[in-house]
């Protein structure tokens, strides 16, 4: 049976300690989600509650308003 398209995608690599690799393969045999789509659901969980530009390496000066 054909996959539905999920659009343009961006490949990632990422390293991970043994044990959390282990833990994720677990996690895929336990609820049948892929590695994949876990992933990718957690960088985009991420991603869409963190606003890049807060960390721009700026902060804001907390400066007294005066009357």
């Amino acid at each position: 049976m054909p996959q539905i398209s999920k659009g343009e995608r961006a490949v990632i690599t990422a390293r991970i300690p043994i044990p959390y690799d282990r833990k994720l393969r677990e996690w895929k045999d336990a609820t049948g989600e892929t590695r994949n789509d876990l992933i990718e659901r957690l960088v985009r969980e991420f991603l869409d509650t963190n606003d890049p530009a807060s960390h721009a390496g700026q902060e804001e000066l907390p400066l007294q308003k005066t009357a």
